[in-house]
């Protein structure tokens, strides 16, 4: 559990032996989606994505929270943020982290009525999120669900961090914490979004060389 709970502090240093549900009674072995990825921070035009789940599996958990924001010409011109009903118990030890009760999701959207909508969202823009491997697992587990796909690719902020900003760690908070970056209510998927926004920005500059 101890384990879980450090995880929750933005699904940022996983290792692959922690990838996993802690749902006892459901041990299907998560299916690997392989996606294309860009490794250098090049990009002006892109989605910034997170979500909140119930857990840790794409195959046996659920995303009950969706943030999104739309960047063209490195300026934001559009959001997504929305709460989803999972079908199915948040567990109390995620609710304390995350902020997201049953109460909040209860008769909100299901999965398959707000992926579409995300999708159109999302045109054909690359795709930005902390531990990419994580979020873009449940994005295509959930479309391969209900007969969508995505071919999006997507840059991981994480694997960035660890090559660019040369921090002591790289979670989102640590991130944000070091470089003075307002993130209110994190853990939260839109909150996280706009940190990871300015954070995307300052990893681009390490890249350029512009921040010297």
């Amino acid at each position: 559990m101890h384990d879980y709970i450090n995880f929750l502090l933005k699904k940022s240093d996983i290792n692959k032996n922690e990838f996993y549900s802690y749902n006892p009674k459901k041990k299907k072995k998560s299916k690997s989606f392989e996606y294309k990825k860009i490794l250098e921070p090049t990009v002006s035009n892109y989605i910034i994505f997170d979500f909140e789940t119930t857990g840790l599996s794409p195959e046996n958990d659920r995303i009950i929270e969706i943030g999104a924001l739309k960047i063209i010409d490195n300026k934001i011109v559009d959001s997504f943020n929305e709460l989803i009903d999972p079908k199915r118990p948040i567990p109390m030890y995620i609710s304390s982290k995350i902020n997201i009760t049953n109460e909040m999701v209860f008769g909100k959207r299901k999965i398959e009525e707000v992926l579409p909508e995300f999708l159109k969202f999302i045109e054909n823009l690359p795709l930005i999120a902390h531990n990419a491997k994580f979020d873009m697992g449940f994005l295509l587990n959930n479309l391969e669900r209900i007969g969508l796909n995505c071919d999006n690719p997507a840059i991981d902020t994480l694997y960035l961090s660890r090559k660019y900003l040369n921090l002591e760690k790289n979670n989102l908070q640590y991130i944000t914490n070091h470089f003075g970056i307002k993130h209110d209510d994190a853990h939260r998927a839109f909150a996280d979004v706009l940190a990871l926004f300015e954070v995307y920005k300052i990893i681009k500059a390490y890249y350029s060389g512009s921040h010297i």
